[in-house]
């Protein structure tokens, strides 16, 4: 489990919401992700109970191309080459 105070500067550092929708669309997983984070940092009356589930039903609707059957290897696996691609998309 991930501590208050660093779920906070990871959301912090994600700052997903700033992210053009082209790239959002490239980097789902990550999307899905940054969007948990967020939401776990809200405040408890405001949290969902799943942010997760939530999270990944947001962004869903937000960008198609994200499975609904991943398992976590397969999640794992989709957000370290999303983060590779757009590294190098970056440094290109």
């Amino acid at each position: 489990m991930i501590k208050e105070d660093d779920r906070e500067l990871i959301a912090s550092l994600l700052e997903i919401r700033s992210f053009s929708q082209q790239r959002l669309i490239d980097i789902p997983h990550l999307f899905i992700i940054g969007t948990t984070l967020e939401l776990a940092t809200l405040p408890e009356t405001a949290k969902p109970e799943k942010p997760g589930q939530i999270a990944a039903s947001l962004c869903r609707n937000q960008i198609h191309p994200i499975s609904r059957t991943s398992d976590t290897r397969e999640f794992i696996t989709a957000v370290v080459e999303e983060t590779a691609n757009d590294c190098l998309r970056i440094i290109q």
